[in-house]
């Protein structure tokens, strides 16, 4: 489609501007407008007499009569040569085709914001999430999980025994509250420990009200399909209504999961971004529903990936999931994200250095997430020794550090619990006493007060690898 007019009809139109000028210029005279019978957009001039001079007009008008006026000046009028006036039409048309394109800012999507009343709950909440020295125990085992458990405990995969399970981790005589600011259970494993979340809310479980209630929302993971072994996690669909029973059983905070696979050709742009999308989502139903988000992205440790191919896989789901975020405009101050350490990969033949992965943690931290960020969980599911020493080195680093990191383990502190335990009443009291020196030992490291034993191989220096 051509938008610019012939170049022959642009300097009929030069020609009628500086005709009519001059008619401007000559005082006295009184004309009128008529139109021409050339064509129904050129006018010419009819002076009392009734005679056309043949000149055009310089515009067509609703009124009979020009009159004199100062923007019809007698000064001579300087020809407009054939390149400025091509440039004059261009530059016109260029305008209008741009406005023409452009949607007015009425038409914009509509962006439902959260209240202020509502923001300050989620601050205040993520702020007592994040204590100094406190964190989250994990106690998010599926039913199966919980099974397997019992199952080397020797002990049947039954109600009763579930709930004697969480009752040994999260009742009797236990003050949380001085090293746990949140427990995170399934909504499937709530079913088992109805008793615990009421009397949660009555304060006679968990002993500090400060202690908080939070639930895993995810469920398990699938095949994304046309990708070579990577997962999305599905569940999105029912998740508001979810938010809302939770929040009406006094949880304060959620979790949900997507996983990661680092290989040759992964992780792709595909399963970045939806597992991006997916996590986002999952934040702004949580904040809508009150709840404060736990965005957790997790890097498989499967693979033969050093120091280096992990960092740069990191960067790349923090970046993504950071913008992400900012696009379906989650409350960053209402948000916390938890992740795994920089760590190489279980078949990878190199040497690993504990020190090297904890520095390479902080600098990616702090080159890829905002400070607004309510906080960022650390987790690690290896042992206790190692993960309490990364802890420990990510604290005592010489980075900057613009927000609170802090944990939020769950097999490294119930596993020699529940060993110790052994399904046995009698064991009660010293399993839970394990449990609370486990919980002393990850508070010290979350400040950077962890002091290892002499002759441990987990050794803790301020070295800084970049």
């Amino acid at each position: 489609m051509n938008y610019f007019p012939t170049w022959g009809k642009a300097k009929e139109v030069k020609e009628q501007l500086l005709a009519s000028a001059q008619a401007q210029a000559r005082p006295g005279e009184d004309s009128t407008l008529s139109r021409s019978p050339k064509t129904n957009a050129q006018f010419s001039v009819t002076s009392k007499t009734g005679i056309s001079t043949g000149r055009p007009s310089p515009r067509p008008s609703h009124t009979s009569s020009f009159k004199s006026s100062p923007r019809f000046s007698p000064k001579p009028q300087t020809p407009v040569k054939g390149k400025k006036l091509k440039g004059r039409l261009m530059k016109v048309i260029g305008i209008r085709r741009f406005a023409g394109s452009m949607a007015p800012l009425n038409s914009r999507p509509h962006v439902e914001y959260l209240p202020p009343g509502k923001e300050d709950q989620l601050r205040e909440t993520a702020k007592q999430l994040m204590k100094p020295g406190l964190g989250i125990l994990a106690a998010d085992d599926s039913l199966r999980q919980i099974g397997d458990r019992l199952k080397t405990l020797q002990l049947d995969n039954t109600e009763a025994n579930r709930r004697r399970y969480h009752d040994m981790l999260l009742g009797g005589d236990i003050y949380m509250g001085d090293y746990f600011s949140g427990v995170l259970i399934r909504e499937e494993s709530l079913a088992s420990t109805r008793h615990l979340g009421d009397k949660l809310k009555e304060k006679s479980v968990i002993k500090d009200p400060n202690v908080s209630l939070g639930i895993r929302f995810d469920k398990t993971v699938e095949r994304l399909v046309g990708t070579e072994r990577e997962y999305f996690t599905p569940g999105l669909d029912k998740l508001q209504d979810a938010c809302q029973r939770m929040r009406e059983s006094g949880a304060k905070f959620g979790l949900w999961r997507c996983v990661y696979r680092i290989s040759e050709c992964t992780p792709t742009r595909r399963a970045l971004t939806e597992n991006s999308i997916c996590l986002a989502r999952f934040a702004v139903i949580c904040q809508q529903s009150g709840l404060v988000p736990i965005v957790a992205p997790e890097v498989l440790s499967e693979g033969t990936h050093g120091y280096t191919e992990a960092q740069e896989v990191w960067r790349e789901i923090l970046t993504t999931l950071v913008k992400t975020l900012l696009d379906y405009h989650v409350y960053l101050a209402g948000t916390l994200v938890r992740v795994t350490p920089v760590s190489p990969g279980q078949c990878y033949k190199g040497a690993k250095d504990l020190c090297r992965g904890a520095a390479s943690t902080m600098k990616i931290l702090n080159e890829c997430l905002p400070p607004a960020l309510g906080g960022v969980l650390l987790a690690r599911d290896e042992n206790l020794s190692k993960s309490i020493s990364i802890l420990n080195s990510c604290q005592t680093c010489r980075i900057k550090k613009p927000f609170f990191v802090s944990f939020c383990f769950s097999l490294v502190i119930q596993e020699g619990v529940a060993s110790m335990w052994a399904g046995l009443d009698k064991n009660l009291k010293k399993a839970r006493a394990e449990l609370m020196k486990r919980a002393k030992l990850c508070s010290l490291a979350s400040m950077g007060q962890y002091n290892p034993p002499r002759g441990s191989v987990f050794l803790i220096t301020r070295e800084v690898i970049y």
